[in-house]
């Protein structure tokens, strides 16, 4: 059985009625020790459509920022042009390792990568992820 059944069926709710469905493409890059390294052959990208996500703006937030202030400590700027979003788990993006700053988001005809610092966070108590929290970048 699983912990926090209902606090992850909540996220996933509450994104999926207040959030808007984008793809994910996971890029054929692996992280190694921080850097990216390509697997030896060509990987092609695998995307995971409707993933529901909810984008927030990254200025003016109030409690948002804060919130981001205690899980980041100190390095929790983005530049102005960037956006955060929230992303419960999904099928194929369980945890922190099935998540990658090597992926892109595709929302309509904009494409987000995400921040390669301290772009992906997670809430997960007991090492378990109810909620991630992204800084995305155009």
């Amino acid at each position: 059985m699983t912990k926090y059944p209902r606090q992850i069926a909540l996220a996933k709710r509450l994104i999926a009625e207040k959030g808007t469905l984008v793809t994910w493409q996971k890029r054929g890059v692996a992280m190694v020790g921080g850097t990216a390294a390509k697997p030896a052959g060509a990987v092609a990208p695998v995307l995971i459509e409707n993933v529901p996500m909810v984008f927030l703006p990254s200025k003016g937030s109030g409690g948002l920022a804060a919130l981001f202030s205690m899980m980041g400590g100190d390095n929790v700027d983005i530049p102005a042009s960037g956006t955060r979003a929230l992303l419960a788990p999904f099928v194929g993006l369980e945890t922190l390792t099935d998540l990658s700053p090597n992926d892109l988001i595709q929302f309509g005809d904009v494409t987000y990568s995400i921040s390669p610092q301290n772009g992906i966070e997670a809430l997960a108590p007991d090492g378990v992820p109810v909620l991630f929290f992204l800084r995305l970048i155009l």
